[in-house]
């Protein structure tokens, strides 16, 4: 028995990501989180060189990063909830099996 909920057809929990589900969304998580810390830190030495007392590229910069970040991880979300006998559009960009060629 699983305590976060079951696969089991007739279950009235609800369906369990696979863990190799779950990890890739915390990886796309931590990968939003770490780019706007990133280009916020980028902005800020950008500041501290110029001597800005305003932040406005720290500003930007952390912006620029969430924006990145939330762009990746839409399109993973969007990847993974594509029907398994459904054709992928072009928004979803190349898929594993287009990569590896």
């Amino acid at each position: 028995m699983t305590w976060m909920g079951s696969n089991e057809p007739g279950s009235k929990r609800p369906p369990r990501l696979p863990d190799s589900d779950a990890m890739r969304f915390a990886g796309a998580g931590l990968e939003l989180g770490g780019s706007a810390i990133l280009f916020a830190a980028i902005g800020y030495a950008i500041d501290a060189q110029m001597g800005n007392t305003t932040l406005v590229a720290t500003a930007l910069g952390s912006v620029l990063g969430f924006t990145a970040g939330m762009y990746r991880f839409i399109r993973l979300a969007m990847r993974a909830n594509r029907q398994p006998g459904k054709p992928p559009s072009p928004q979803d960009g190349p898929t594993e099996s287009d990569k590896r060629v």
